[in-house]
């Protein structure tokens, strides 16, 4: 090998400068990469918006949790839905005060394991309320790793409740039987499905003489995903199909509702003492009218002359009233 194809020391120090400089050659030309990065949250939001009448049965559902609790403490109660969100399994259970009453049941004839989480915070309050105690004087519960006997009773009859009147709200679109399976009280170990299943969670603020609670639903997306065309949105034979044919549609809908009509011949105005003498068999003696108000849901439409149509009594419209006032 001849000397002049060897490079000496201070090329090769200018070399490796010129590469630390510049980077080689072609590098810093090169076409970027085609790709974008990829929201996985975004799916989950596809999914939720798939199902648009979740939101409306879980309204429906703190409603009727609502009445179920004032009917049975007694008391002012307001139950306010949240926004029905999806997470990872790994992820539902997060945040669950240890001890809580874990209800974990199914829904048949839909697959999988649900559950109810209810805090052990609202169970004493409900304790409280239920023995005739002060409710929230205590200032929340103290005590115990684990729920006592009476919470654990009070949290049977809350999930009982709850499952009530979720199936009640959800009739309309399936046929469901809860059945309670067991009850934890740690969520430490606790995972709804596998680490890559989806979960819904519906969460309900419940409101009691000041004092706030939350309580969650969770379940995996795919036992409601087989429900996913039920809980869309309406038909397309059903859903006008552009703003432009709402009148029309509202039009054609009003044809067939139905109103009650009613003939007023006569009112008569009495005593007191008049009513206090009514008994079976006493006569009121009445004067028939010539005119007759017709009315139609209980507001005044016209005025007539009643008379007799093919052996059917029947009244001839004379003149509408419009603004309460008779147009002739």
């Amino acid at each position: 090998m001849e000397s002049s194809e060897v490079l000496t020391e201070q090329e090769l120090d200018a070399l490796m400068d010129s590469i630390s400089e510049n980077g080689v050659d072609g590098e810093g030309n090169a076409a970027p990469l085609d790709c974008e990065l990829f929201d996985f949250a975004s799916r989950q939001h596809m999914l939720l918006a798939q199902m648009p009448a979740l939101q409306t049965l879980t309204e429906r559902h703190a409603a009727s949790l609502a009445q179920v609790l004032m009917d049975a403490y007694k008391m002012p109660v307001t139950v306010s839905p949240g926004a029905v969100t999806m997470l990872p399994a790994t992820q539902a259970m997060q945040g669950v005060v240890e001890p809580a009453g874990i209800n974990l049941f199914s829904l048949a004839p839909l697959n999988g394991i649900s559950c109810v989480v209810v805090p052990s915070d609202f169970l004493s309050f409900l304790v409280e309320s239920y023995f005739g105690g002060v409710p929230g004087a205590s200032g929340g519960r103290t005590g115990g790793k684990e729920l006592t006997p009476t919470e654990r009773r009070i949290n049977d009859v809350f999930c009982s409740r709850f499952l009530d009147c979720l199936q009640n709200v959800w009739k309309d679109k399936v046929s469901l039987t809860p059945s309670v399976h067991k009850v934890e009280q740690c969520a430490e170990h606790l995972q709804l499905g596998t680490e890559d299943d989806l979960i819904l969670k519906f969460s309900f603020a419940v409101t009691a003489l000041e004092c706030e609670f939350t309580v969650d639903w969770c379940m995996p997306y795919a036992t409601l995903e087989p429900l996913r065309a039920r809980l869309g949105a309406l038909p397309p034979e059903v859903r006008p199909q552009a703003s432009a044919d709402w009148e029309r549609h509202f039009r054609e809908a009003l044809q067939s509702v139905r109103l009650e009509v009613t003939g007023a011949f006569f009112t008569r105005t009495v005593s007191i003492a008049d009513v206090l003498t009514y008994k079976k068999g006493v006569i009121v003696p009445i004067q028939m009218p010539d005119e007759v108000t017709v009315l139609i849901e209980g507001v005044p439409f016209s005025m007539g002359e009643h008379g007799v149509i093919n052996g059917k009594k029947s009244i001839k419209i004379k003149d509408l009233f419009e603004n309460g006032a008779r147009v002739a």
